[in-house]
């Protein structure tokens, strides 16, 4: 019986009984084994080609074939694509496909005035800003993520490494528009986002009395409400992990915000598919379905970070804090069933946590792992090898990674973690039959 971080049970014995979903298949027919990993980074943190193919090489040996990967435009931005060519060219040498986040939480990274700038030269369009923050579903926005992905998919699609997958009889290029479903709260307080939502809370309750009697609040119109007016939407007590309490109309703030992103994200898909008409969008959600992590309840708090957010998505991808408790395993399994959304969760890796826990044995972590996500998944990944502040397996190196590195990885950690990491992927794959070396 192996004993789950969660403190929940799972038993060896029973894995072989498990009901296998099918996984999501790369077009050579692997299923897919992703991780978070960087060729490039910000200064200072740039690493030689050989460093990242060595890096490629030893994953793809571990059974790893799809990276996730940055490649923003703020990044696109420098030097012209350069450090974006370079990952799909050593990603391809490597025999690796990439999965790119097109945009930092729904274009967030383009909001100063020098990344407008370029971006209007390039492509005529520039994210939308309020004195609070960014507009997701500004009509420039809108415009400058379709032209973005557009310019990224020309540009990769065919010569790259994009990660092409099977999907209703066809083989489909994967990008996911966006990293982290995220619209903070506070990001949504300009005058026009207010409008919008007082209209999505009339449509909702129809009249100011139903809305009244399902808030507890006294207002005489829907004019009336602003999401800024902390007496009605206390956001610093809805965040707290522990009471895990929300209030009617902050429950309705985060829909709205899940919604009218998720549906400006819709509309960028809409029209890229007119260019590109099987390409499938992937969605990443930062924490799994029912986490209990204190800081997966502010991700569904201050980001709407939900699956309403995703819901413009073809494909789900989880960033999971550990072992899955059977309320989880019971989310995700629902939620595929109802969605018929494949759905790959990412476990974390460090010395301290995940796979990485020294109180597993490799042969436990391998059983674990592997078997959770087959029965309960449509896909294995992990999170995360390198240039991370606070979780990753590959080595620490003082000039490359920053000196305040929460988790510091030594040689010895170092490969025990690579050990099971290979030791799930050999397990995982096993179960699909595709053969291991």
């Amino acid at each position: 019986m192996l004993i789950g971080l969660a403190g929940h049970a799972f038993a060896a014995d029973d894995a072989a009984r498990l009901s296998v979903r099918e996984p999501l298949r790369l077009a050579n027919g692997e299923p897919i084994v992703a991780i978070y990993f960087f060729p490039h980074w910000w200064e200072p943190w740039k690493s030689d080609d050989e460093a990242v193919l060595t890096d490629l090489n030893r994953l793809r040996e571990m059974g790893v074939n799809t990276i996730l990967v940055d490649h923003e435009a703020s990044q696109a931005l420098d030097g012209d694509f350069k450090y974006l060519d370079r990952g799909h060219r050593l990603a391809k040498q490597a025999g690796m496909q990439i999965v790119p986040w097109l945009s930092l939480k729904t274009w967030s990274d383009m909001i100063t005035e020098g990344r407008r700038d370029w971006s209007r030269e390039r492509y005529g369009a520039a994210v939308d800003v309020t004195e609070h923050g960014y507009l997701p579903y500004g009509p420039g926005t809108i415009e400058f993520g379709i032209q973005y992905a557009t310019d990224y998919l020309e540009r990769y699609e065919q010569d790259g490494a994009l990660l092409h997958v099977r999907r209703d009889g066809n083989v489909c290029p994967v990008v996911a528009l966006t990293v982290e479903a995220s619209w903070r709260a506070q990001q949504s307080l300009d005058p026009e986002t207010r409008s919008r939502f007082q209209a999505w809370v009339k449509d909702k309750y129809q009249g100011i009395e139903q809305l009244n009697a399902a808030w507890s609040t006294e207002f005489d119109h829907f004019a009336g409400i602003d999401p800024a007016d902390e007496t009605t939407f206390d956001y610093a007590a809805a965040s707290d992990g522990n009471t895990r309490k929300l209030s009617p109309p902050i429950a309705d703030h985060i829909d709205f915000r899940a919604e009218i992103v998720s549906d400006a994200l819709a509309r960028q898909r809409a029209r890229l598919r007119v260019r590109f008409p099987n390409l499938l969008v992937m969605a990443e959600i930062p924490y799994h379905f029912a986490d209990e992590h204190p800081h997966a309840w502010g991700y569904t708090v201050v980001h709407a970070s939900t699956t309403q957010m995703a819901e413009y998505a073809d494909i789900i991808l989880l960033r999971s804090s550990g072992v899955l408790t059977e309320r989880a395993r019971r989310a995700v399994g629902e939620y595929i069933d109802r969605t018929g959304k494949p759905v790959v969760m990412t476990f974390r890796i460090s010395p301290g946590q995940g796979p990485g826990h020294p109180r597993l044995s490799d042969a436990d972590v391998a059983t674990q792992y592997a078997h959770e996500a087959a029965a309960f998944c449509s896909g294995i990944g992990y999170y995360s090898w390198n240039e991370m502040v606070d979780v990753h397996m590959a080595m620490h190196h003082e000039s490359t990674q920053p000196k305040d590195t929460m988790v510091k990885v030594d040689a010895p950690d170092h490969e025990r973690l690579c050990r099971r990491v290979h030791a799930i992927n050999h397990t995982y794959l096993g179960i699909y039959r595709d053969g291991f070396k």
